[in-house]
């Protein structure tokens, strides 16, 4: 497994801000990589589900599964991810539905790449490494 300098490390160069999270959780590696993790598993059918939503019309389910994915995104560090789900967040509010269906694009292929970065550097970490 990596060692948490290198998780850190990492995570820094694809511009998720671990060691300010791990401030936030006073330096509870064992519990960042678990919220990841956690985060990561979710991905798919949170994706799936938003697109749903997005199909359905359904703004304030929609809304919802956003603002709980942004808040998550925000507490690990993924900042980019944060800034989308926010600016899709004023969207689903300001009832913009073909601008949310033009964005999903973006906000999908960083969620996918957050996780992938998760499962890449967390699914071989065991509990005692942290």
């Amino acid at each position: 497994g990596f060692r948490p300098e290198e998780i850190r490390d990492a995570l820094e160069k694809e511009g998720i801000d671990m060691a300010g999270s791990l401030e936030r959780l006073d330096g509870q590696m064992e519990q960042y990589r678990n919220r990841a993790m956690r985060f990561a598993t979710l991905c798919e059918e949170r994706l799936r589900l938003l697109h749903e939503y997005i199909r359905k019309e359904d703004v304030p389910a929609y809304a919802a599964l956003l603002r709980e994915l942004k808040n998550e995104a925000r507490q690990l560090g993924a900042s980019e991810l944060t800034k989308l789900a926010r600016e899709q967040e004023k969207l689903g509010k300001e009832g913009n539905l073909s601008f949310l269906k033009d964005k999903f694009g973006l906000l999908s292929e960083e969620y996918q790449r957050v996780a992938q970065c998760y499962k890449t550097l967390f699914d071989n970490v065991k509990e005692e490494d942290c």
